[in-house]
């Protein structure tokens, strides 16, 4: 039973901010599977004991004055322990300090006698060499005069005096005989040198060696030696000067630019990041300050926001990104997993997306299961050609085209139209998907019954409506990688160092006269100056369409785009979907498609929003995962995108008569995906609108997307690098920020 040094949470596994339900299901839950009538003989007596503990506990909890006293007593030895911690680590660190001044104070005594050691032993090794030098110019000692010297004396016995390694001094009153050798002579010297009182005889000998004319070959060789010489100074020379010039020239500061990019979606992120990145070799890096503003509170943009489900969240974006989008080697960089997606058969691509079908509202217009080996997809190849010829074989062949001219959209790139005229893309924007379909013989069935729906899924448009170049996009998109996509951001925001100011809105900006921008935002009572300011928002969209359009040449202001909403809707149930519903299948896929009936098709094709739905009442429905509830059992997560809101009454339809299910979300989603509406004059966005201005959401005039936001994000700070690396680091005074009103 518990006792004060038992914790009630801890006897029923429960962490310390349980709720009173939570308590409730736990006891009940630990009470069916310990009750004394539940188990065998042999147990039941420490089942008992274990559920008199469950109950104690239990009741402790469920009682507020008790479960007051336990949490109390729990803060106290919480208390305690972390005073006793805190006070162990004052004394730890402490002791570290004191042991440190020790040391310390042990190493500076020791220099100090090493100091002295040396001084010493210089001071020892300076006297010898004096006394060296003193007895040297002493010379050798002379031997001690004798007493003779008077007339008739006999002289001492000759001594041979020292050898000289000079000659010796020559005196004019010294007679001398010499030989001489014509390379190497010797001068011999005898004398007689008398005085007064003493007469001393001595002979001394010196050595030399006479110097040999060069020959003309070693002349030649000296001048060679000499020409050599001169051009050796004249280049160190040269090398010293750029040296000095290269360390002035890096000594001084360089100018740190400003950059604030509104709107924190995968256009800004991306562009963040590679102005993170920029900067090589042969590019020198260029200081900067990025800040990152955005009214919401969460990094993505459209694409952002979850769902908390138990102890997971729910994405309400997308959780897929394309294998060719440049996002995945960014994922890969920064360490965010990757999930592959199952394989399929025969899709419109060639590769596969696993388990799907396409619902037309009345029946099933396909449905393709994931293969077991490699005769399952053979099959089920003979039997699309069957059904649609060459249709699929024709759309491979386009999508793969498509994605090769996709590669060679190269940044940095200053149009659009430019770039998709270079990689002979612009056909595809001027023409719808339906036409230019049905062009290269591709049947109406394959488009209405494959790729229509794939349209339908990611840009809630059809054929009719949706541009070639954007249809080909989402039929690619079915080739894709399951990655978190909000874990994807959170890194490249971090990566990038930027200065997040997320829940500030801009609310405008004005033109400095030093070629820069005042920045005006909630976060700042004061405006803010920047060099260079990127718009990351749609332009329609944001507030500050108003105020730069009175600043902006009307030829530079960006188009209006205009954009789809829709509506998503998660709920939880124990069932799969059943087909009641949707009959015609043993089991209904787990992702389903929809597209309009072959006799409304051609009438509807045209049209989007809730007037492109036709009989399907929504735009794709999946399974997204699977979660487990309090009793074990496992429930199943559905996701689904629509034109209107979905009912209660629908759902139960979709998973049949008595089915239980949970609503956990319903959301109206605002500019869900731009138009992509053909475009005949292939007329795009500017990217610069100004000096230090521009705009990613012209790439929205062709291509939605979170992965073509990230590629024209890459563009735009490849053009800014480009830029700052035309203007040099040191920027003259009339074109750096005023000092005064910062």
């Amino acid at each position: 039973m518990p006792t004060l040094d038992e914790d009630p949470y801890q006897v029923l596994s429960l962490s310390h901010s349980a709720s009173r339900s939570q308590i409730r299901r736990k006891y009940f839950t630990l009470a069916r599977m310990y009750h004394p009538d539940k188990v065998p003989e042999h147990r039941r007596q420490q089942s008992e004991e274990q559920f008199k503990r469950f109950k104690q506990a239990y009741e402790c909890l469920m009682d507020p004055v008790r479960k007051s006293g336990v949490d109390a007593e729990r803060q106290r030895r919480d208390k305690a322990a972390s005073d006793a911690a805190q006070e162990l680590s004052k004394r730890q660190r402490e002791e570290k300090e004191r042991l440190a001044k020790e040391r310390s104070m042990q190493e500076r005594e020791a220099k100090a006698r090493r100091q002295r050691e040396e001084a010493a032993a210089e001071a020892e090794r300076q006297a010898e060499w004096l006394r060296q030098q003193a007895a040297r110019a002493r010379g050798p000692a002379r031997p001690a005069a004798s007493n003779y010297g008077t007339a008739g004396d006999s002289p001492p016995p000759y001594t041979a005096p020292p050898s000289y390694t000079s000659s010796p001094p020559r005196t004019s009153n010294i007679p001398k005989q010499a030989t001489y050798n014509p390379r190497t002579y010797t001068y011999s010297y005898t004398a007689d040198i008398r005085s007064s009182e003493r007469t001393y005889l001595f002979s001394t000998s010196g050595r030399r060696t006479q110097r040999t004319p060069k020959t003309s070959a070693e002349n030649v060789i000296h001048i060679f030696k000499i020409l050599l010489i001169i051009p050796g100074i004249l280049l160190i020379t040269l090398l010293i000067l750029i040296v000095i010039i290269f360390v002035i020239h890096f000594l001084r500061i360089p100018y740190e630019r400003r950059t604030a990019i509104i709107g924190a979606g995968p256009a800004g992120l991306s562009t963040a990041y590679h102005l993170s990145q920029s900067g090589s070799f042969f590019s020198p890096h260029i200081p900067h300050t990025i800040t990152l503003f955005d009214s919401s509170s969460l990094l993505g943009g459209r694409s952002a926001g979850s769902i908390p489900l138990g102890s997971s969240k729910i994405p309400l974006g997308p959780t897929t990104i394309p294998l060719s989008s440049s996002l995945l080697p960014i994922a890969r960089r920064l360490g965010i997993p990757t999930t592959p997606i199952h394989d399929g058969i025969g899709d419109l691509i060639g590769y596969g997306t696993g388990s799907f079908g396409v619902w037309d509202g009345r029946s099933w217009a396909y449905v393709e299961a994931a293969p077991k080996n490699f005769l399952d997809r053979a099959w089920w190849n003979i039997g699309l050609w069957l059904r649609y010829g060459a249709a699929n074989d024709n759309t491979q062949r386009e999508m793969i085209d498509f994605r090769e001219r996709r590669k060679g959209i190269r940044v940095p790139f200053k149009n659009l139209g430019e770039a998709l005229q270079k990689t002979a893309l612009q056909g595809h924007t001027e023409q719808s998907a339906e036409n230019w379909l049905e062009e290269r013989g591709i049947g109406e069935g394959y488009r209405r019954e494959v790729l229509n729906a794939w349209v339908r899924a990611r840009y809630s448009q059809n054929l009719g409506t949706i541009t070639a170049f954007g249809a080909l996009l989402a039929a690619d998109h079915a080739h894709s990688v399951g990655v978190d996509v909000a874990a994807l951001w959170a890194a490249m925001a971090e990566k990038s160092g930027a200065t997040l100011r997320l829940g500030a809105e801009v609310q405008g900006i004005e033109r400095g006269s030093w070629g820069g921008w005042y920045v005006n935002s909630t976060s700042s009572p004061l405006l803010e100056m920047y060099d260079t300011v990127v718009i990351a928002t749609p332009w329609g969209l944001s507030p500050l369409t108003q105020s730069l359009e009175q600043q902006l040449q009307p030829e530079d202001i960006p188009r209006n785009v205009s954009y789809v909403d829709q509506h998503i809707t998660l709920f939880v149930s124990t069932a799969k979907i059943s087909n009641d519903e949707f009959g015609g299948v043993d089991t209904v896929p787990g992702l389903i498609l929809t597209t309009p009936c072959s006799w409304e098709y051609r009438n509807i094709s045209g049209y989007t929003g809730r007037d492109g739905l036709g009989q399907p009442p929504f735009w794709v429905l999946s399974r997204i995962g699977e979660s487990y509830g309090d009793m074990g059992k496992r429930e199943y997560v559905y996701k689904v995108l629509s034109a209107d809101k979905i009912s209660d009454d629908l759902i139960q339809r979709w998973l049949g008569r008595g089915k239980d299910f949970v609503v956990v979300w319903r959301g109206y989603e605002k500019a869900a995906h731009s138009l992509l509406l053909p475009n005949q004059e292939s007329a795009f966005s500017k990217i610069q609108l100004d000096q230090g201005l521009w705009y990613t959401g012209s790439i929205e005039e062709a291509a939605t997307g979170i992965d073509m936001g990230a590629v024209m994000g890459e563009n735009v700070a490849a053009l800014i690098v480009d830029q700052w690396g035309k203007e040099g680091k040191y920027l003259s005074e009339d074109r750096r920020r005023p000092i005064d009103e910062e």
